[in-house]
Order: structure tokens, then sequence, then C-alpha cells
């Protein structure tokens, strides 16, 4: 849901945000959204009857909570699910799995990139989106198998 800039010597920052809904993938960089604004995010992060899918979640709920004050609950981790099945729990372990996705040379190139930087190229944007974007296919598996 969230991408970090995480410094050695700072707390990390959320600086992107990752929605993806059946239909429709969204990014949205928080520098361009007004705090009450993502709040308001709270009907959908806080409700009950909508489950909240994220892998490995800990670290984006909690800095969800301490930059935006977003509660969340209903929240399906993928990685929690993967442990109870597999000796992996990677996203790029189930990408592989699931879809046969290898993503080996896309987090070779992005996954320690400073989001904070711009212009973002598309194969950086499109790295972004795929962090996200089968999420929800991957739980119904998970569930499925478990």
């Amino acid at each position: 849901m969230s991408a970090f800039r995480d410094g050695s010597s700072f707390e990390p920052q959320i600086v992107l945000i990752q929605i993806s809904t059946y239909c429709k993938d969204y990014i949205k960089f928080t520098n361009e959204i007004d705090h009450h604004v993502m709040s308001t995010l709270n009907s959908i992060t806080d409700n009950d009857n909508i489950v909240k899918i994220i892998h490995d979640c800990a670290q984006d709920i909690k800095y969800l909570r301490r930059d935006f004050n977003l509660l969340f609950t209903n929240v399906f981790d993928t990685k929690a699910g993967a442990k109870m099945l597999y000796s992996k729990s990677k996203y790029s372990f189930l990408l592989d799995k699931y879809f046969s996705i290898d993503t080996s040379e896309l987090k070779d190139n992005y996954q320690c990139h400073d989001w904070l930087s711009r212009p973002y190229d598309r194969q950086t944007l499109l790295y972004a989106q795929l962090d996200c974007h089968f999420l929800i296919k991957i739980r119904a598996k998970l569930m499925y198998e478990i």
C-alpha cells in the first residue's frame, strides 16, 4: 500500500500510496494529498466490511497511522498467509508461484529506489503498480489453499 524512503538515520517516510481494486490501480504521491483528505480514507481502512489486503502490513500500518492517523481493521496480510503454507513468504515468491512473474530484475533496479526523486520514468511507476496489483488475486489463492 505504500512505498517508503528509509534513510539510515531517519524514520521511514511514506511518499507513495498504492491502492488496487478489482478494476483499477491507483498510485498517489503523499506530498500531493492534503492530510485531511487522507484521513477520509478511514471510512475504508477502519471499515470491518471491507477487507484490506497488504503484504507485510506491520510497517505500512504503523507509518500510515503515524503520518495520516489512519486506523485499520479487517486486514489480510499476504505475507502471514504465505507463512502458513510455505517456507517462503516474500511478495516476489508469491508473484512467481501464482503468476510466473520473475521480479528479480525489477527488484534489483527499484527495491531501494529513492521515491522522493522525480520525475518517475514509466518502469518505476510500473514497479509501484506491481507492488499491489496482484494482492487481491494472491489473497484469493492463499484463502483457497488455507
